[in-house]
């Protein structure tokens, strides 16, 4: 998300108040006053004084190494400059095939296909949102991201028959994690995945 120095840091919440020492919205407060604080201690205490990353900051460390799934946050504020500032940031550091972009506003992808055409995006769905019949719609996106439960083998099929994957968040338990497999999924996002990886072999 931007925050109000309008540059695109890496957090989860809109506000700080749950994983930093922080409090407020990260959209409200300047990338100085983000720097300074604990990022890390809500986590495990050998992480304290980590910091806010920016996302400039994510692609140096690990764009070359790894396939990054960048999902566009800018839910309370979904006109704001996030897709083009994301683009422009993949544009700098020359990772067009080395990203991949999901959100649940699909109205981001028209505006990142304008500056980067050919990187592929997922459409994340609600619990409940994801079925069959949706089929259609998932045309319009390279994935759909449905909730684990929504996941059943038919949507599989009607979603591979329409040239589309399935990538279905969040999955930490390895049983829940073994029916999706089965269903047929292309991946699962975890919060645990060398577990997972393990649980799978």
């Amino acid at each position: 998300m931007l925050c109000a120095t309008s540059e695109a840091v890496v957090i989860h919440d809109a506000t700080l108040e749950r994983t930093t020492n922080g409090t407020g919205k990260v959209s409200k407060k300047s990338l100085g006053s983000l720097k300074g604080l604990d990022a890390g201690s809500w986590f495990d205490s050998s992480f304290t004084g980590e910091q806010i990353p920016t996302l400039d900051e994510v692609f140096a460390e690990i764009g070359r190494d790894i396939f990054i799934n960048v999902e566009l946050k800018n839910y309370s504020s979904p006109f704001d400059n996030l897709a083009e500032t994301v683009a422009l940031s993949v544009r700098r550091h020359g990772l067009e095939e080395k990203v991949f972009f999901s959100s649940f506003n699909p109205l981001n992808f028209r505006r990142l296909k304008r500056h980067l055409p050919d990187v592929p995006t997922g459409f994340l769905t609600l619990r409940g949102w994801a079925t069959p019949q949706m089929g259609w719609l998932a045309r319009r996106f390279d994935a759909l991201h449905p909730e684990y439960s929504d996941v059943s083998p038919e949507l599989v099929n009607r979603a591979h028959t329409a040239g589309q994957r399935i990538y279905t968040y969040t999955v930490d338990d390895p049983v829940e994690a073994r029916r999706l497999c089965a269903a047929g999924v292309d991946g699962i996002i975890t919060n645990d995945p060398l577990n997972l990886r393990q649980a799978l072999g």
